[in-house]
């Protein structure tokens, strides 16, 4: 009876083990917890590079956004703003043909996504599904305005 009793409760202690690593795993969550060392990007982010993967010309396709960028505080408040789930692996979505990589430079190191205009979120080779469907409109927005608005390059 005791060997039974044992076997039950180390069997339910995996379980539990289990069911919260998933839960973890796939619950929503802030896209700024979930990808950075940080709570608040206005803070720590410097630079914003952003690159077009629909844009065919190379040169066109780069946008940088640094801390003097008229849209730098408005693109931090609609990435901090971003909520994410994560996608099962075998329900892979993301398609690099379309969309944006973005690349956050701060506290010396930098952090790289690609979002497409799904609402999906690559990112250290796990998919994300945007929380909202507006915001991730609203996000693509403003990086059109971002890349409309950025010097001249020769």
């Amino acid at each position: 009876m005791k060997k039974t009793w044992i076997k039950r409760t180390v069997l339910v202690t995996i379980l539990v083990i289990i069911l919260v690593f998933y839960w973890n795993e796939y619950r929503t969550k802030k896209l700024v917890e979930a990808f950075f060392d940080t709570y608040q990007l206005s803070e720590e982010i410097h630079d914003i590079t952003i690159i077009n993967l629909s844009e065919e010309d190379i040169l066109k396709a780069f946008t940088i956004i640094d801390e003097e960028h008229p849209l730098h505080p408005t693109v931090i408040n609609s990435i901090e703003k971003l909520t994410v789930k994560r996608i099962p692996d075998y329900k892979e979505t993301f398609s690099f043909s379309e969309g944006y990589s973005v690349f956050f430079i701060y506290n010396n190191t930098s952090n790289h996504i690609y979002i497409n205009k799904n609402g999906i979120v690559y990112f250290n080779g796990k998919e994300y599904e945007i929380q909202g469907k507006e915001i991730v409109k609203d996000l693509f927005e403003i990086l059109e305005r971002a890349e409309k608005n950025k010097p001249d390059v020769k």
